[in-house]
């Protein structure tokens, strides 16, 4: 069962444990009340599916207990630049497991440890999982990175002023205060809504020949999880769907 939430912004301050500081500013964020709710039942092979993978894209550091502020992610440029190298650690991580424990299965086996052959053979079977943490981070950083860019204007007493929407805070006028904030947008946006299909791109031309001819190569497995889905072909057309 899925329930929807009609909610109204209510006329106070919200206020954490963790804030240590006074809440002058003239955008204070209002706290939400749920007014009203829905629900609507879903059939049971889709809810069963739902109650899986609910859990590992619904996570997040407050379901745990700890307020943004209290593990410094309040702002929105922490939260981008968190989010923006969580996945590169993720994957790096995964990588350097990978490669250590080709070269331990080589020295298990009595044969001269080669640091080249493990890297090899490390980095081929870490690439599944990498690219599936790009694709999964993929629209989410997206979205966040052209959020840095959108800034939207108000009027008071002191004239027109321009905030930013993801973080009132901010203010666009203010050099000190955006620009770290719009180059790290900026350099998100390259890392990924340019970075990941581009990276895409590379590994499936150099896999190509071995995709088309259907004669598998260490990296054409590797790049399974990209093209086993179309036919030899259509191997680029993960790429269009990412974009799309």
């Amino acid at each position: 069962m899925i329930t929807f939430y009609q909610i109204a912004s209510c006329i106070e301050t919200a206020c954490h444990p963790c804030h240590r500081y006074l809440l002058t500013s003239t955008f204070p964020p209002p706290t939400l009340c749920v007014i009203q709710t829905y629900a609507i039942s879903m059939p049971r092979d889709v809810a069963n599916l739902l109650n899986i993978v609910a859990p590992v894209f619904s996570f997040s550091i407050s379901g745990l207990g700890l307020p943004l502020q209290c593990v410094s992610l309040s702002s929105f440029y922490q939260r981008l630049l968190v989010g923006m190298l969580t996945p590169y650690l993720l994957c790096l991580a995964i990588l350097l497991g990978s490669i250590l424990y080709c070269l331990l299965r080589i020295v298990k086996a009595s044969v001269c440890p080669c640091l080249k052959s493990a890297c090899h053979a490390g980095a081929f079977a870490a690439l599944p999982a990498m690219l599936v943490i790009s694709f999964l981070a993929f629209p989410a950083v997206s979205s966040l990175a052209f959020r840095g860019l959108q800034c939207e204007e108000f009027e008071d007493s002191h004239g027109v002023q321009r905030r930013l929407k993801a973080d009132y805070e901010v203010d666009c006028d203010n050099e000190d205060d955006y620009g770290p904030v719009k180059r790290l947008s900026w350099l998100a946006i390259v890392l990924y809504p340019i970075g990941v299909p581009a990276l895409y791109c590379l590994l499936l031309r150099a896999a190509k020949t071995a995709i088309v001819k259907d004669r598998p190569t260490a990296l054409s497995r590797a790049l399974g999880w990209l093209h086993r889905d179309f036919e030899p072909e259509c191997f680029y057309w993960e790429i269009l769907e990412v974009f799309h």
